[in-house]
């Protein structure tokens, strides 16, 4: 039973890893972008808000990986 628990743990957290680390590579590219497309003056103000949004939730998920 115990090893049964385990295993569900150790792939709930796994899962939990790389979707904190899909959304910070998101986080960088759409900031990165962002400045970009400031600096070519065509502002994207919602990819900021996206950006924030998905850094939330990987301090959110991000609290419970060791």
């Amino acid at each position: 039973m115990m090893n049964t628990i385990k295993l569900i743990n150790d792939r709930v957290l796994s899962f939990e890893r790389n979707i904190s680390c899909l959304f910070l590579f998101l986080v960088v590219s759409l900031v990165f972008t962002s400045a970009v497309l400031r600096t070519a003056g065509i502002p994207q103000a919602w990819m900021n808000d996206l950006a924030k949004l998905l850094f939330g939730w990987v301090i959110f998920l991000g609290q419970t990986l060791h």
